[in-house]
């Protein structure tokens, strides 16, 4: 399951594409959506590491890498808007996962 997971997760450029047709008010929720779940994925990694269930905090890994890779994907799609809306929202994925690269 956590193959078929990863695969589902991992193509940034379909997210990239989906991002790019979105409202801005659909990318925010979207953007909540991921942000809301990667919380609770990294919280899981960290306990996992605390009680040494190794397996546990790997599967979050991944869980938390995925999720990254959407929200780079809709900060990329959101970039060259030009609404307050659209910047905020970069700003917030940037802020959680760091300088997101828009070339």
């Amino acid at each position: 399951m956590t193959s078929s997971i990863h695969t589902m997760l991992q193509s940034k450029a379909t997210s990239v594409a989906i991002a790019n047709s979105l409202s801005v008010a659909d990318a925010a929720t979207i953007a909540d959506m991921l942000l809301s779940i990667r919380v609770t994925a990294h919280t899981t990694s960290c306990l996992a590491n605390h009680m040494t269930r190794e397996s546990v905090e790997d599967f979050a890994d991944t869980v938390v890498a995925a999720i990254d890779r959407h929200l780079q994907a809709l900060a990329i799609g959101l970039y060259p808007r030009s609404s307050s809306e659209a910047r905020a929202i970069v700003t917030r994925i940037e802020a959680i996962i760091g300088e997101v690269r828009h070339d």
